[in-house]
């Protein structure tokens, strides 16, 4: 039983028995997590709450630099940045702005939004009042 196909099965018992035997932080060849490879994978939000209630780290970066959240942000699973949230993942990147979730997230505002609440995340969303103040300003240039 190895991780790389764990990770693409849907079955919860094999993810079940998986994650009793096998090191939930083992990293392949490119350094990715079974979090990682879970989000990637797209498997069920109940398969990637198993691994964070046994203490998967979140905070791992795959050798592209790439934590959890931030795969979760590209691949567009709003279940696991929700998840990996209520875990206590970091928005923040020790490699900068550009390299965090974010900024992965900068184009999809529902997962932006999702991110408001996290240290380091900026509103892109305008309330309807800001919404009425830029149309005037613009009609004003």
């Amino acid at each position: 039983m190895e991780w790389a196909n764990v990770s693409k099965t849907k079955d919860l018992e094999i993810v079940r028995a998986a994650v009793d035997r096998l090191d939930i932080n083992e990293r392949d060849q490119r350094g990715r997590t079974p979090l990682m490879l879970f989000i990637t994978n797209r498997m069920p939000p109940e398969a990637i709450q198993m691994l964070l209630d046994k203490g998967a780290e979140l905070e791992a970066e795959d050798k592209l630099g790439d934590t959890a959240l931030k795969k979760a942000v590209k691949f567009k699973q709003v279940e696991a940045v929700t998840r990996l949230l209520q875990q206590g993942a970091e928005l923040d990147s020790q490699h900068g702005i550009l390299a965090s979730a974010w900024n992965a997230a900068r184009n999809d505002r529902t997962i932006a939004d999702l991110l408001l609440e996290t240290k380091g995340a900026v509103r892109l969303t305008l309330s309807s009042e800001e919404e009425e103040t830029v149309h005037l300003f613009s009609f004003m240039l």
